[in-house]
């Protein structure tokens, strides 16, 4: 029988979540942490890409499947709390210590507002196709 499974491994940002498993842009299942999931499909070329929330997800990787054969991949969740933390804090502590200084204060919480929105935009457009690795394995 041709098959797929694909495994889960636990990260620990997103062990909450369910991933959405889209299979030739159908949605196929929903997968939680540490679980897996196998799926009978038919033989020939297929696209596979994982979807956590807020549109969030994997690049798509294409591949091809014979009569008989079996394919297995694991994803995983690669965001990070560092750049949360880091976002974090820039965002609010670093504006609250300059207050004393109200002469620079306008300039610096601007340019902390321009680092926080440039961090944000970038997680948003550049790492949205990046937050969740997907590979194949023997």
């Amino acid at each position: 029988m041709t098959s797929i499974t694909i495994k889960r491994l636990h990260h620990y940002m997103d062990a909450n979540r369910k991933y959405k498993i889209y299979l030739d842009g159908k949605k196929l299942a929903k997968i939680e942490d540490e679980k897996q999931e196998k799926t009978a499909l038919k033989p020939g070329k297929h696209s596979l890409f994982i979807q956590s929330e807020f549109l969030l997800k994997s690049q798509q990787i294409e591949f091809e499947i014979v009569t008989d054969e079996n394919k297995s991949f694991e994803i995983k969740g690669n965001g990070s709390w560092v750049k949360y933390f880091i976002t974090f804090l820039v965002a609010w502590f670093v504006p609250s210590l300059l207050i004393q200084r109200k002469n620079f204060f306008h300039v610096i919480y601007l340019f902390v507002i321009f680092i926080f929105l440039f961090l944000l935009l970038t997680h948003i457009f550049y790492y949205k196709n990046k937050y969740i690795s997907i590979k194949e394995i023997d």
